[in-house]
């Protein structure tokens, strides 16, 4: 199995990013790459159980992506439950395949990750300068 069985490969996940992760592509603003790069694994919330509003509050100046489970696990990402220590919301984090470091692991968010993220709320107040 590649990822927590109670998590179906179907379902929302949320990851919150800086803005300094966004750029203007495509005729729109987008998640870039580093978004979904933090070494070996990056966080996420489970959509169907979370809170957007309590998310937006807790990380006041950040942008939320979303995808889809299977988004991540068709390339080899396992994600699994974990307990957050920053906010009560139902969390999980996605780990990169094995061996999946540095260059081979941007490539991978490059071409098969952000073309799937969508952004569904941007703090404009940060993202200004992206969007000017």
């Amino acid at each position: 199995m590649s990822h927590d069985e109670l998590i179906g490969d179907d379902e929302p996940i949320w990851r919150c990013i800086h803005v300094s992760h966004l750029f203007f592509g495509d005729g729109k603003l987008r998640a870039a790459s580093a978004a979904f790069i933090d070494s070996d694994r990056f966080s996420v919330y489970l959509a169907r159980y979370a809170d957007l509003e309590r998310i937006i509050e807790h990380f006041s100046t950040s942008c939320v992506a979303q995808l889809l489970v299977g988004d991540l696990t068709s390339v080899g990402f396992r994600v699994v439950l974990t307990p957050s220590e920053q906010i009560d919301e139902p969390h999980a984090d996605v780990i990169a395949p094995v061996g999946a470091t540095g260059k081979r692991l941007t490539k991978i968010s490059k071409n098969s990750i952000v073309p799937k993220a969508e952004l569904i709320y941007v703090h404009i107040a940060s993202a200004k300068s992206k969007i000017l």
